[in-house]
């Protein structure tokens, strides 16, 4: 198995996989990292149940909301107004440098329960369900 970082580089740029899980990102209130290391984890036969990823989300949800939602939202503000100007590519380096530090972090838990629909899981504790369509996508990208 790939290390975590390698194997979200891999996944990410799968036909389809950005999409679907930007999708999730922004109409679930999803978070991209999380979803890539349930997925990782879930390949490996390491499964999550809601008391346990609780408490994970809780403790990484500074990061995010603090320093990679504000950087996403610069750059995604930037957007219509400087399109490729090296202002908004420094601010997208940051957001990706912002998201692999997150990845780092998460790639220090380790989960070991039995395998199950960890991202089933993961969509109970936002509060919604996961388009059929879109997890199917981010599952085949792994496959």
């Amino acid at each position: 198995m790939l290390p975590l970082w390698a194997f979200a580089q891999a996944i990410y740029r799968s036909p389809g996989f950005a999409e679907a899980a930007l999708r999730l990102q922004d109409e679930h209130d999803a978070d991209v990292c999380v979803l890539i290391w349930l997925i990782w984890h879930l390949r490996q036969g390491n499964g999550v149940d809601a008391a346990t990823l609780g408490p994970i989300l809780a403790a990484i949800q500074p990061w995010r909301t603090g320093v990679i939602e504000p950087l996403r939202a610069a750059r995604r503000a930037m957007k219509p107004l400087l399109e490729a100007t090296p202002l908004r590519t420094q601010v997208q380096a940051l957001e990706l440098e912002a998201e692999q530090r997150h990845l780092a972090r998460l790639d220090t838990i380790t989960l070991s329960g039995p395998p199950c629909d960890n991202l089933a899981v993961y969509a109970t504790l936002l509060d919604t369900t996961f388009p059929p369509d879109d997890v199917a996508i981010l599952l085949a990208a792994t496959a």
